[in-house]
């Protein structure tokens, strides 16, 4: 078996395990990154947050953001470039943008 062959099949084997692990989930993106936001950050979190801002709603400084940046990373395993995160200043554009990345992971 050629290493190009070998290589190949580790990725499906890997995207079959990720398609499966996603649907899995019985949470959605936002609870996740909740969940990080307390943990991680210890961040007040209000009942409902998905249309709050980062720096004016929950008073996050910018390298808050940076270290949320590299968690939520970390914790779906995904990459998300500074020109992405530049225009990011909600809740809900975060979940927009994880669920891309992780949809695109997937395809």
């Amino acid at each position: 078996m050629s290493t190009t062959t070998s290589k190949r099949r580790r990725s499906v084997v890997a995207n079959k395990g990720m398609i499966s692990y996603l649907k899995s989930l019985n949470r959605p993106v936002y609870m996740d990154l909740v969940r990080i936001l307390k943990r991680k950050l210890n961040v007040a979190i209000p009942e409902s947050i998905k249309d709050l801002s980062f720096y004016d709603d929950l008073g996050m400084v910018d390298w808050e953001m940076q270290l949320l940046v590299l968690y939520v990373e970390n914790h779906f395993g995904i990459s998300l470039s500074d020109s992405d995160v530049k225009g990011i200043k909600n809740v809900s554009q975060m979940v927009t943008l994880v669920s891309q990345r992780l949809r695109s992971a997937i395809n």
